[in-house]
């Protein structure tokens, strides 16, 4: 490998053999190009007749024919720039190694001529010196250096003859990219674009219309529902479902900055502790998790063909499950956040919901828009 180092810098970087695959390939590409375009205009020896050609060619000649047209014409000034230049680079790399060669011999003589330089001066004032001799070896020595300036100066000539055809190919390399500019995808790629952008708009209008106002209705719900679902089992995975519902939505509002990462944890504890305290209730009351609460004593009718009235006693049967255990601890957490957060009583923090749809209806009305009071301050 040649040594630049005398030269101070690499005037002629690069591989030729790399360069030189590119432009083979590029060449393959022009050539299926060509071929296509001849496919198409029924030049080619084996061209395609009939009515299904005709008809394939005018489908094809108003978008396609076009784009593969420009396409082989920037595949042919890309690969006509990287031939030119790969010419050039090996060209470059031979004047490189040539002036390398003649850097590395003068290096060698101004050492030599510094040995040289030294002796004579240590040496001057012996009986038998050379009086020239310190001179001699001096001019010697600056006509070396000067040899090795000049070659440095030829070099740095070279380089600056590298950069500019290096600039000449890459100019070409971007009026080859300018060409295809006008097509930013297919149809087909376009249409998928248009979808997506459609899908992320809709993704956010729903964010901030309709979630919250979901989110709403099932906090309002959820309450009661949980409750009651102790007196009726049929209620429990409702409630249960509803509480998920509400800790994927604010997993939701987190991830998109519409909500923070601590409501969701909170949701998260809570739906865990409940699962935690429905386990502890089903080994304390038993796998039918009911507990029978006397409620009311009084008097009964009595039966038929008597006459007094017999002591009777109304109970009633509350149902501890995973399912109403889970939903109940959840929105009691939930709640307590709120009110810790709002300084407002758990009861005061229950009503929020409600007061929240209010605000919505309200507010839509007016032609603001499905939203809260605060959020139309923000």
């Amino acid at each position: 490998m040649t040594d630049f180092s005398a030269l101070g810098f690499d005037p002629a970087p690069g591989d030729v053999g790399v360069l030189d695959g590119y432009v083979d390939s590029l060449t393959a590409g022009c050539d299926g190009v060509d071929d296509a375009l001849a496919m198409f205009d029924g030049d080619d020896d084996a061209a395609w007749v009939g009515q299904s050609a005709t008809a394939f060619r005018a489908t094809m000649s108003e978008d396609f024919r076009p784009h593969l047209a420009d396409t082989g014409e920037a595949l042919r000034t890309s690969r006509n720039a990287l031939r030119t230049w790969s010419t050039q680079l090996a060209g470059y790399q031979q004047r490189a190694a040539t002036l390398a060669e003649r850097a590395q011999a003068a290096t060698t003589r101004i050492s030599s001529c510094e040995s040289s330089h030294a002796a004579a001066l240590r040496h001057r004032d012996d009986e038998d010196a050379d009086p020239d001799a310190v001179s001699n070896a001096f001019a010697a020595l600056n006509s070396a250096q000067g040899e090795l300036e000049d070659i440095r100066g030829e070099a740095r000539l070279l380089k600056l003859e590298v950069d500019d055809d290096a600039s000449a190919a890459a100019h070409a390399l971007n009026d080859a990219g300018s060409i295809l500019a006008d097509y930013k995808g297919n149809r087909f790629s376009n249409f998928l674009s248009d979808i997506g952008s459609g899908l992320a708009d809709f993704g956010n209008w729903m964010m901030d219309n309709v979630v919250p106002i979901l989110e709403d209705i099932l906090r309002a719900a959820l309450p009661i529902i949980a409750i009651l679902s102790i007196f009726i089992p049929a209620l429990g995975p409702i409630a249960l479902g509803i509480s998920i519902a509400l800790v994927a939505i604010d997993g939701l509002q987190a991830l998109t900055g519409r909500g923070s990462w601590q409501e969701f944890a909170v949701g998260a504890v809570g739906l865990a502790a409940g699962g935690l305290l429905g386990v502890a209730a089903k080994t304390l009351i038993g796998p039918g998790g009911q507990v029978l609460l006397p409620t009311i004593q009084g008097m009964t009718p009595a039966m038929a063909g008597g006459g007094g009235a017999a002591a009777g006693s109304l109970t009633v049967a509350l149902n501890v499950n995973m399912q109403n255990m889970v939903a109940n601890t959840y929105w009691m957490t939930n709640t307590a956040k709120g009110a810790v957060d709002d300084s407002q009583s758990f009861i005061e923090s229950l009503g929020g919901p409600w007061e929240n749809l209010r605000e919505r209806v309200t507010n839509t009305v007016r032609g603001d828009g499905p939203k809260t009071d605060e959020e139309l301050r923000a």
